[in-house]
């Protein structure tokens, strides 16, 4: 998969204006998969992170993704010695996330408030404190 763009192409008969385009997420995941994976073969992969049928290549092929927890799992048990990938996302990583005994489902929950930032519920709350005040 080396050398394919990571931005999807536009459909033909649009105008050739540049425009913004959108990455294209689901190759971006393969190819994240295909370099976790190295040389080894699909088959032998799946064997190693604990599947009995060829699931490495239904995820490569874009057929099928793991999900995120699963996708940390399995990055903690062939990489054990790196960074989790959550890291590069924060200029100082959470404590709750360096944390190495923390579940792969648990992480990728807390990883996801934290880009979230303040929750929807206390930023609503201020808006209505400030129209209160203002109106």
């Amino acid at each position: 998969m080396v050398g394919k763009s990571m931005v999807r192409k536009e459909n033909k008969g649009q105008s050739p204006t540049p425009r913004h385009t959108e990455p294209d997420y689901e190759l971006i995941a393969a190819e994240l998969l295909c370099s976790l994976r190295g040389k080894q073969s699909q088959a032998a992969f799946s064997r190693r992170i604990g599947y009995r049928s060829n699931v490495v290549s239904r995820w490569e092929a874009q057929r099928a993704f793991p999900t995120a927890a699963r996708f940390l799992e399995v990055f903690a048990q062939v990489r054990r010695r790196q960074p989790s990938p959550l890291s590069a996302f924060f200029s100082r990583v959470p404590a709750a996330l360096r944390d190495p005994p923390l579940k792969a489902s648990a992480a990728a929950a807390l990883f996801l408030r934290e880009l979230r930032g303040p929750s929807a519920s206390r930023v609503s709350l201020a808006s209505t404190a400030t129209a209160f005040r203002t109106g």
